[in-house]
């Protein structure tokens, strides 16, 4: 079950995007609805964070964890 939707600032535009955060703590893409930029936003133990995609480490990007993890199960 994920969290009611929440209000962050996009980190583009700096406009005000509502968003839904999955229960576990994988970050997640959230696309603002003015600048239709996408950004991501990772749960924190108290509150969450957003990147911009450029300035996300890798470790907090949907798209490099879904390719590190298929790299991982490579024998």
């Amino acid at each position: 079950m994920n969290t009611p939707d929440q209000i962050t600032q996009c980190p583009y535009c700096g406009d005000e995007t509502s968003f839904e955060l999955p229960d576990n703590y994988a970050p997640v893409f959230v696309h603002c609805t003015i600048c239709n930029k996408k950004f991501i936003i990772e749960r924190l133990s108290k509150g969450f964070q957003t990147f911009t995609v450029e300035a996300a480490p890798s470790s907090s990007n949907p798209d490099c964890i879904e390719i590190d993890g298929g790299a991982s199960d490579e024998q």
